[in-house]
């Protein structure tokens, strides 16, 4: 009991700490998070929207925010359910390490495994707000504890339970069913390997018995998303450049995965677990031996590309790390070493912990004064987002790309369309309602638009007018915005497009005048 006591209280210290940065800022850096809110907003309210957007036909994969942040909204507010999500994204992943690792590994006085994981949870796929991923990441966590709990059930209710297990995880995300998968069907093929040749019938039936619950996912998958033009999109990425991926995916957000940065953090870190290795006495669950080799040849040989930039490749990594620190264990046999690492890891959780809030605070101030900019715009608006790179000291792996869904916010502000808003048929349950709101949105591919100079700026603007023009009469006079964000050399060009509603640090509100006169302006720069 004690020792069950103690992992608790230092569980229960752990969660305290790490969602510290997250309950002192209203606006917390996660790129797409502002978008999620917006999309979840929407949805509850879609009669206010219904100009704009429509309930999408199919039930995509990827909603686990969408229904939990949905579930949040009806007791709270919009920003308050985020929150919620947030916290509870820390608490399931951080629970679901120390329980995972408990059964694997028994129980330990100090798990030092999940306290490492818990130091790599403020990582790349966080900060670009890949919620549902880190959501369904902690879900997995649970959800692997308990099919190792019900293998001693009878066929028929391992059958029934893992495959509500399998259509759970197929909604939370697709990239962590995937994980589930190998990780199941790896434990699977290693129990069969071990297996006597009198017990190999037996097993083989266990076997199949373990495959079977994937099959309905998958067949939902084919039948409703087996189109997918993002299928076709896919390329290989290097193996030489997969190492630094990895390591810029467990950093804490500054660098994008693939520029081999040295993290601070990370580097403290990895200092750390030497010297637990060193000290102590290091076991690793057989179990997991096959499983997590599986899911590290997927990274190794998983494509760059699934529409979107790494797509997989940039997500995996975490998984790899989450599952590994559930899988070990480290004893050490004088009390002083226990006491020596635990407390130097607390610390290090600590000291991080009030680092990120510092810095969390001033992008907190920033936004604060961009909200209040976004109240500006008129109801019924839409909205296109484009980025001044004129700036030679700025490029896409800054900080400043955590603003490059805050247009979104407008949303909550009053029924507008924002082309940078996620819609898209196969991973969010709202759409565009028309066909000019679908090209605005396939247009801007939910990011941002580069702006180099006056004649991309130009461009812009026409081509928004281009497709604001297909628009009945009535629709087609709505205001039209420009978020200019970063601005910095096409500040004052920017004046000859529109007028300047109001400006921040990170942002230039502009509002665009009748297309008229933005042809003339376009036709004078030739």
């Amino acid at each position: 009991m004690a020792l069950k006591n103690r992992s608790l209280h230092l569980g229960i210290l752990v969660c305290a700490i790490l969602v510290l940065p997250l309950l002192v800022v209203r606006f917390p850096p996660f790129l797409d998070y502002y978008s999620h809110l917006a999309r979840v907003y929407i949805h509850a309210n879609l009669s206010q929207f219904s100009d704009f957007y429509a309930y999408n036909s199919i039930t995509p994969p990827n909603v686990a925010l969408d229904i939990v942040i949905g579930a949040f909204h009806a007791l709270f507010g919009i920003e308050t359910a985020g929150r919620l999500f947030l916290v509870a994204i820390i608490f399931l992943q951080v629970s679901g390490l120390w329980i995972l690792n408990r059964r694997l590994l028994g129980p330990q006085s100090v798990p030092i495994g999940p306290l490492l994981g818990g130091a790599l949870l403020y990582n790349w796929p966080l900060s670009m707000g890949f919620l549902n991923y880190l959501f369904g990441l902690g879900v997995m966590l649970w959800i692997i504890w308990l099919w190792l709990l019900i293998q001693e059930k009878g066929l028929s209710q391992r059958v029934v339970l893992g495959t509500l297990f399998c259509l759970l995880l197929y909604y939370m995300h697709l990239i962590v069913f995937a994980l589930y998968f190998l990780v199941i069907i790896g434990y699977g093929i290693q129990n069969l390997a071990y297996s006597s040749w009198t017990s190999a019938k037996e097993q083989l039936l266990d076997f199949v018995v373990t495959c079977i619950p994937f099959v309905p996912p998958v067949y939902l998958y084919a039948t409703t998303l087996g189109g997918d033009s993002r299928v076709t999109q896919l390329f290989p990425h290097p193996l030489a450049e997969k190492w630094s991926v990895f390591i810029g995916s467990l950093s804490s957000g500054t660098f994008d995965p693939g520029s081999a940065p040295t993290d601070p953090g990370l580097v403290c870190l990895a200092i750390l677990v030497g010297a637990a290795m060193i000290l102590g006495k290091v076991r690793f669950s057989r179990d997991m031996a096959l499983p997590i080799l599986l899911v590290t040849l997927a990274f190794l040989l998983a494509p760059g590309n699934y529409g979107e930039a790494g797509y997989i490749v940039d997500r995996l990594p975490l998984g790899i790390a989450l599952l590994g620190c559930a899988s070990i264990r480290i004893d050490f046999r004088e009390s002083w070493k226990t006491t020596l690492i635990t407390t130097s890891l607390v610390a290090f959780l600590l000291i991080k912990g009030v680092y990120l809030s510092m810095s969390f605070s001033v992008f907190d101030v920033e936004m604060r004064r961009i909200h209040e900019l976004l109240g500006l715009i008129k109801p019924g608006s839409t909205i296109i987002v484009g980025i001044d790179v004129t700036n030679p000291r700025h490029s896409g792996s800054d900080p400043e790309r955590a603003y490059w869904h805050v247009a979104s916010l407008a949303a909550l502000r009053s029924p507008v369309f924002v082309a940078t808003t996620h819609a898209n048929r196969s991973q969010q349950t709202i759409v565009p309602s028309q066909a000019p709101y679908t090209d605005l949105y396939a247009w801007q591919r939910q990011l941002p638009i580069e702006l180099a100079g006056r004649k991309d700026l130009a461009k812009l603007v026409n081509r928004y007018d281009e497709i604001m023009s297909e628009l009945q009469t009535e629709d087609a006079e709505r205001a039209r915005y420009l978020i200019l964000l970063r601005p910095y050399g096409l500040a004052g060009l920017a004046r000859d497009f529109g007028d300047v509603i109001g400006t921040t640090n990170q942002m230039m509100l502009i509002e665009l005048p009748p297309a008229a006169i933005v042809r003339n302006v376009v036709d004078h720069d030739g």
